[in-house]
């Protein structure tokens, strides 16, 4: 995650998973920011009005969890947001339209996903959006030319299926495909 010309790492499976550091390529060293409220992995992560965004994951003990937190760099502080209607971990998250959207991925009491829930910032409310139309687990999301892509990804096995939202019709279309298989990947949209 990049904010301000410093990379963030956020949360993980090594150690406390609420760490939170920063590297700074100017003085080329991490340093500690602000821990987040939850231990979080699986989680997923995006910037949104100039302030990080880490939404769902998996917790220490192991629960799914529908919560998510904000960071704002000038204050070193995260604040809780309303949580998600959903738990998930293995998800995407992406900024489109100045909303935040978490999309698809897994949770132990409900499987694997394909539902999509946008959130407001002005607000603070998390909303339904159109459901995928893939179940999808590890798999990669991007925003292009105001949609949002969904790459790829787990249901059982990897697969090269995509699909694109299109946030004025609320609705998904499937789009071409990768030629191979994948999950567990990252995608890049330019």
């Amino acid at each position: 995650m990049v904010l301000n010309g410093l990379v963030y790492a956020i949360g993980g499976s090594d150690g406390d998973t609420r760490l939170v550091e920063a590297f700074d390529p100017q003085t080329n060293a991490w340093r500690p920011v602000a821990p987040m409220h939850c231990a979080r992995r699986f989680t997923a992560a995006a910037v949104l009005d100039g302030k990080i965004y880490a939404v769902g994951g998996r917790d220490s003990l192991r629960k799914d969890l529908s919560s998510a937190e904000v960071y704002d760099p000038s204050t070193d502080r995260w604040t809780l947001v309303a949580p998600m209607s959903t738990a998930r971990k293995q998800h995407g998250v992406a900024v489109l339209s100045g909303k935040l959207y978490a999309v698809g991925g897994h949770s132990d009491a409900g499987g694997d996903s394909n539902s999509v829930e946008a959130y407001s910032p002005a607000t603070n409310t998390w909303s339904a959006a159109s459901p995928m139309c893939s179940l999808r687990k590890q798999f990669g999301v991007a925003v292009v030319l105001g949609k949002l892509y969904a790459i790829g990804g787990d249901a059982l096995e990897g697969f090269t299926s995509a699909e694109a939202f299109d946030p004025h019709k609320n609705r998904w279309e499937v789009v071409p495909g990768m030629s191979v298989p994948r999950y567990g990947h990252a995608v890049v949209g330019l």
